[in-house]
């Protein structure tokens, strides 16, 4: 990672939890458009689950619930809790069985493309019949991925879900959402800017960078900024494609 001088890590991801209506708009679409569907709700996994915000609303409805989750420093999260933590990376951990629900929410920006096939198959394979499987990813329009392109016009994004899936000639719905996120200064947005920019976007490692492609990612992030400037705050308009995946 960069120098917390050039990133506020905590900040960014602050702003995140805080500000964004990524976990109400998650939860509900599951429970409007999913649960309802399910014959049986034996067992939920939510791959990439972070602190486990999502499972921990969705448990209630489920016999079991698991979690996979590769980052150490989450652990705590799960500590009196019901939920089953995997502390590992999805593509190397073992599960035992199947899932009713399987959920993969705004995880896959850090794989290669490459490894995308593989990383969806997985997934797919871990779902009973007549279960389903739910994947969020940010979509190809709107404010937020104008700015991730033009970092990277090659950013993991839903349009690379949508190929694989119609190439697989898998059958799913599309739900198309608007996320957004909000602070009240520019520093506080630019700060987030340049979080998206380095973990989003980046091909090659962060160490790697030179401070002039970190000064460059200074002067977009500013620019940007003053874009999400509004009369009361600073507001990121973020476009989300849901992808709803029945199991047959």
């Amino acid at each position: 990672m960069p120098s917390s001088s050039f990133i506020e890590y905590k900040e960014a991801i602050g702003i995140l939890e805080h500000t964004s209506k990524h976990i109400s708009l998650v939860t509900e679409t599951i429970k409007n458009k999913i649960l309802p569907k399910l014959s049986h709700r034996h067992r939920l996994l939510d791959v990439g689950a972070g602190a486990g915000n999502i499972t921990k609303i969705l448990q209630s409805e489920f016999d079991e619930a698991v979690a996979v989750e590769i980052n150490p420093e989450l652990k705590n999260a799960y500590h009196q809790t019901n939920i089953k933590l995997y502390n590992s990376d999805f593509m190397n951990v073992v599960l035992e069985g199947k899932f009713d629900l399987v959920i993969c929410s705004h995880v896959m920006y850090h794989l290669n493309k490459s490894e995308m096939s593989a990383f969806i198959d997985k997934l797919l394979s871990l779902v009973n019949p007549g279960g389903y499987c739910f994947i969020a990813l940010m979509a190809p329009r709107g404010q937020n991925h104008k700015f991730h392109e033009a970092f990277n016009p090659d950013y993991i994004n839903s349009k690379l879900i949508i190929t694989i899936l119609n190439e697989r000639q898998i059958t799913y719905d599309r739900i198309e959402v608007q996320n957004s996120f909000t602070t009240n200064n520019s520093r506080s947005m630019c700060n987030l800017l340049k979080f998206f920019a380095i973990e989003d976007c980046q091909t090659k490692a962060t160490k790697d960078l030179n401070a002039e492609e970190m000064k460059q990612i200074e002067i977009k992030a500013e620019q940007q900024a003053i874009e999400c400037n509004t009369a009361a705050e600073f507001e990121l308009q973020q476009e989300e494609d849901y992808f709803v995946i029945p199991r047959f």
